[in-house]
């Protein structure tokens, strides 16, 4: 069975000192990287004037597998790093002497390592284009990389999908990296329709899609409107709600919901006979785009989308507020997750309270609070 000493020394924790462990070279250029670095916090100790018989039992207590110190400028765990050196004095051989030694802080991460894989930069990004509305036997030729970031080169562009309900004789100039390409004659009438999505690709592999939405004026009547006035009724870090208003004649409503980020795979798909969808389990902080058409018995409509971004971080009625009291004499590591999902580690010492906001599942019960023994957990509310 393990025990633990709490005994009171005069002896003080000063001068904090912070040494590192480095890993360097030098090009031949004159420029220097870094490989590693491992930064150590290092307080000086000094005892008051004691007898030979308490230098040897704070040495002892100093070597300790567990030397836990609670003082004015420190409360936390410490190793003794080098020598325990007694100044005595050699006039009359006095009893009594100052030492000094070296508490190195543990735990203290501070480390920047470059030895680790790190990610690669992104280097293509594709923004959808709108062309705005096109007239039925229009020739058009634009430029779909004017509006995205791309840091390579060369640069490969190509066709994802093409809409031929409205187009034809789509066609990439290699050399502008133009986009041609003929509205059909008769057409559809269309809004916010895509009519096209293509591919930007890096000579690393790397690459993004994009979408190019247009409008068409032709002179056959839509067979269904798409939905007009999408709006986010509710946004949540998990949900959203979008509603939309209703389409003359429309059975049903399919809805798409993608990341903007990819434009070519939906992440949830349904159809709802309502003027309302509801998107769950979606990612905090993220950026979507819904789509929604209307399915009439004539055909489909074109579709309308909206983009909405989630909320970087749960609700108020996820985080808690929590009162730790210790009603233990030893230190108190008390380890939580906080309310932007960070995990969290306080030390509480004997006899000492504080207020803590953490994240729970429901009220007064946090996800992932631990504090040992002897702490009185009390539940505030919420923060």
């Amino acid at each position: 069975m393990a025990f633990s000493n709490r005994i009171r020394l005069p002896f003080m924790l000063h001068k904090p000192q912070f040494l590192e462990d480095s890993d360097r070279y030098r090009k031949a250029n004159g420029e220097t990287v870094t490989l590693s670095v491992v930064v150590r916090k290092v307080y000086e100790g000094l005892t008051d004037r004691l007898p030979e018989k308490i230098h040897d039992r704070l040495k002892i207590a100093l070597v300790h597998d567990r030397v836990q110190i609670e003082g004015d400028k420190y409360v936390g765990i410490v190793t003794q790093e080098g020598d325990y050196q007694i100044d005595w004095q050699d006039f009359l051989s006095h009893p009594l002497a100052q030492a000094k030694f070296k508490a190195e802080v543990t735990p203290f991460n501070a480390t920047n390592s470059n030895c680790g894989t790190c990610q690669e930069m992104i280097q293509v990004v594709a923004v959808d284009d709108n062309l705005g509305t096109l007239n039925e036997d229009q020739n058009v030729t634009f430029n779909p990389l004017s509006n995205d970031s791309i840091c390579c080169n060369p640069v490969q562009i190509s066709l994802v999908t093409t809409n031929g309900t409205f187009i034809e004789n789509v066609t990439i100039n290699p050399a502008t990296n133009e986009i041609s390409f003929h509205v059909k004659d008769p057409v559809q009438e269309a809004t916010d329709i895509v009519i096209l999505s293509y591919r930007v690709q890096c000579q690393n592999g790397q690459y993004d899609d994009a979408n190019v939405i247009a409008s068409i004026n032709g002179s056959i009547p839509a067979t269904c409107d798409a939905p007009t006035n999408l709006i986010t009724v509710d946004i949540t870090y998990s949900t959203a709600d979008i509603a939309w208003d209703d389409v003359s004649g429309a059975e049903r409503y399919d809805w798409q919901l993608y990341l903007l980020s990819d434009l070519v795979h939906p992440v949830q798909y349904n159809s709802t006979m309502i003027t309302e969808a509801l998107c769950s389990g979606l990612t905090p902080a993220t950026q979507y785009r819904f789509y929604v058409l209307a399915h009439c018995p004539s055909g489909d409509s074109g579709s309308a989308y909206i983009d909405f971004t989630t909320e970087s971080s749960p609700g108020n009625e996820f985080c808690g507020s929590y009162h730790l009291l210790s009603a233990a004499l030893g230190l108190r590591n008390v380890s939580y997750t906080d309310c932007n999902a960070n995990t969290q580690n306080i030390f509480l010492p004997p006899l000492s309270e504080t207020d803590i906001c953490a994240l729970q599942s429901a009220p007064g019960v946090p996800i992932n609070l631990i504090t040992g023994s002897g702490v009185i957990v009390t539940y505030n509310g919420l923060c």
